[in-house]
């Protein structure tokens, strides 16, 4: 805290798929920011950051929480199977946090288009976004070096945002 920072990072309690689903991923997202809005000492101004599937649990709850100012999707899926009921981006264009879309060029996993999807819907809601691929980073941002420049831009965008 005396950076002017709190943080709480978790893993989602269900963390065995197929258990885990976007509603217990929100239902803990919700849980967190109660904690941390309980808390005395923590400043007003919050943000989310969340790693592919937690980058879409991250753009649902910035859509859906206007307390939060800042949010970091992170290889985030813009779908999930068939189920209609999940539409992060449509969630996403309703905030009034600015968004990093950060991603890593050989992510094999989430393809680059989906972050592609994201800011163009965040552009036409006229949300603040940025738009970052780490050159030689895959889906869990590894090497060391595409992991280190990610974790950089990522403190930096949230510094900036609930500055």
């Amino acid at each position: 805290m005396t950076a002017g920072v709190a943080a709480l990072r978790f893993a989602f309690r269900d963390h065995q798929p197929p258990a885990m689903t976007l509603d217990s991923a929100l239902a803990d997202t919700a849980g967190a920011i109660r904690l941390l809005k309980a808390h005395p000492q923590v400043p007003e101004r919050l943000g989310v950051v969340g790693f592919s599937f937690g980058g879409a649990a991250a753009a649902l709850a910035a859509g859906r929480d206007s307390r939060i100012r800042a949010a970091v999707l992170a290889a985030a899926p813009v779908t999930f199977g068939k189920d209609p009921k999940w539409k992060p981006v449509a969630e996403l264009s309703r905030t009034r946090a600015r968004v990093l879309l950060i991603w890593g060029s050989r992510d094999t996993q989430v393809p680059f288009e989906h972050a592609e999807r994201y800011a163009a819907v965040l552009l036409q809601a006229r949300v603040t976004h940025k738009l970052v691929k780490i050159e030689g980073g895959d889906h869990d941002f590894a090497p060391a070096g595409p992991r280190a420049k990610m974790a950089q831009a990522v403190a930096e965008w949230v510094r900036e945002s609930l500055a």
